[in-house]
């Protein structure tokens, strides 16, 4: 039997679905010789999912489990698919199935998932305790940098919820492994919500000092950057520092930011 297995890291970054190591003529033919085998149409739902037939993967997926009801692929792969129809609901009802196995195997990506979801329905505050399991996890795969990268999304998410000393503290932990350019936006909001606008302006320009310093790093200005200068020269025009304020949105070259621009300052 040809074994099709898609076993991956856990990864904090947007989960990357990956196909089957086997092709979808072998898995058929799997299917063909042993019509109750769940791996085969595990392997099969997976690969409909890779394709973005999400309907078709949900069936595979759920035939998966009529043969093998606690089978955690089939649950997870079921869970990621309802999910990208936006069927919420459904798919928390089979992460937190995995996650009541109390079983290791896709415990991380099953918390990182419901973690996903639970934004999607805009459910912030019962995301905490889930990022608390993963950062204080030894036995599940996160590492090093699976943490930074935890820590900052907690950071914005605890600026959400309007915990401005709770984000700090998380994204200044984060650079205790080297300064990270973007971290200064949140930083520099929470400050604001804390009504420090000195502290935000402070935040914004090291952002903004990082960028020149290592811009061969980042590349490209994106979008990010335009929101330094833009929350930098909100602070300046609120000080009265109006040339300030505009030498900063001058080097904005989005049109909504020059018309941003032009209607405070009334140039043509």
């Amino acid at each position: 039997m040809i074994a099709c297995s898609s076993a991956r890291a856990f990864d904090t970054r947007n989960y990357k679905i990956e196909a089957p190591a086997c092709s979808l003529k072998q898995i058929e033919e799997r299917i063909a010789r042993n019509p109750c085998d769940a791996s085969a149409y595990c392997d099969r739902g997976l690969s409909n999912l890779t394709a973005g037939e999400c309907e078709d993967a949900i069936e595979d997926f759920s035939k998966a489990l009529q043969f093998a009801p606690r089978n955690l692929r089939a649950l997870y792969g079921r869970a990621q698919s309802y999910e990208m129809m936006g069927k919420d609901e459904l798919a928390l009802k089979d992460v937190d199935a995995i996650l009541k196995t109390g079983q290791i195997q896709l415990r991380a990506e099953s918390i990182k998932l419901k973690i996903a979801i639970l934004k999607s329905m805009k459910r912030y505050a019962d995301c905490l305790p889930l990022y608390s399991m993963l950062l204080t996890s030894t036995d599940l795969g996160v590492g090093r940098q699976d943490r930074i990268d935890l820590l900052i999304e907690r950071g914005n998410l605890y600026l959400r919820l309007h915990k401005p000393e709770l984000a700090i503290a998380d994204l200044q932990q984060t650079m205790l492994h080297g300064e990270h350019v973007y971290n200064y936006i949140p930083i520099g909001k929470a400050y604001q919500m804390m009504g420090d606008d000195s502290k935000a302006l402070e935040a914004f320009s090291k952002g903004l000092s990082l960028y020149e310093k290592e811009k061969h790093r980042y590349g490209i200005p994106d979008g990010r950057l335009t929101d330094f200068y833009r929350l930098r020269a909100a602070i300046y025009t609120k000080q009265g520092k109006t040339e300030l304020a505009k030498a900063d949105l001058d080097k904005i070259s989005s049109k909504a930011y020059r018309d941003t621009y032009r209607e405070i300052y009334g140039d043509k």
